[in-house]
């Protein structure tokens, strides 16, 4: 959560800079926020509030003389507070109903849960162009195994983000899909609490995770939660876009394992 409460000149600042960046991938400088965009403010007003805004750790200047970025706590102020989600288009909907769970919705038991799950975490990597993932319990005959499996589609999609072009993070990328326990045991987290979980940068807890974001939910009904799912992405992530498609597959899928 938030610490502070900016002042509405500063979250409009804000706000421009993070979808600017969103846009283009690049550094910000006043001079861009104020030629792109009605704020009614000056470049030198809005250089002295970018100026606090790096001061108080919102923003982040990553070059001498170049502009600026959100950091994470930037970004974390941006989802907790000025944030509007987008709603998952009825395009989209229908584009995961006819091409990953349709068969499951006409119960053709030849479908396994693991089947479906690769169907979900491939529908959410199509859907937002980053990695999907998919916790799910590993079902065996006794029926009381507690072990669940990790299922990952989509990764080689991180490539396709500036962000991990370098060598050392692109290194530091593919040791957290190695290291798969990790993704595992935040994904086991998030089982336990109801909602959409967003863990921005170094808010995630080990460090070969700290240039990417994680947007989860648990799926499952009341009486017995099966597993979680979401997404996997660099930090400079287009939020209100994937929060609605991450909610909405949680919700499809708790409604068909319900009805199955």
């Amino acid at each position: 959560m938030v610490e502070n409460s900016l002042s509405g000149r500063k979250e409009d600042i804000l706000i421009v800079v993070i979808q600017f960046y969103l846009a283009t991938g690049m550094p910000v400088g006043s001079r861009a926020v104020s030629d792109n965009h009605k704020l009614g403010l000056s470049p030198a007003t809005i250089r002295n509030e970018m100026a606090e805004l790096e001061e108080i750790g919102y923003l982040n200047q990553p070059y001498t003389s170049a502009g600026r970025i959100p950091t994470d706590k930037g970004y974390r102020y941006y989802v907790d507070c000025l944030m509007r989600i987008k709603r998952i288009t009825k395009k989209e909907i229908e584009r995961i109903e006819r091409e990953y769970i349709a068969e499951r919705k006409k119960l053709e038991l030849a479908v396994t849960l693991e089947e479906i799950m690769g169907r979900v975490s491939q529908a959410l990597s199509d859907l937002t162009n980053y990695t999907g993932l998919a916790l799910f319990p590993e079902i065996r005959n006794d029926k009381c195994s507690r072990k669940k499996r990790l299922c990952l589609e989509g990764i080689w999609h991180i490539l396709n983000y500036p962000e991990f072009h370098d060598i050392d993070s692109i290194k530091k990328m593919f040791e957290a899909f190695e290291k798969e326990y990790q993704i595992r045991e935040i994904l086991n987290e998030d089982i336990e609490q109801e909602g959409i979980h967003i863990r921005i940068g170094s808010e995630n807890k080990y460090c070969e995770l700290h240039n990417c974001s994680l947007v989860t939910s648990r799926y499952g009904d009341e009486d017995e939660v099966r597993g979680s799912l979401g997404i996997i992405g660099p930090v400079r992530m287009d939020y209100k876009r994937v929060v609605p498609i991450v909610s909405f597959l949680a919700e499809t899928i708790t409604r068909i394992l319900s009805d199955g």
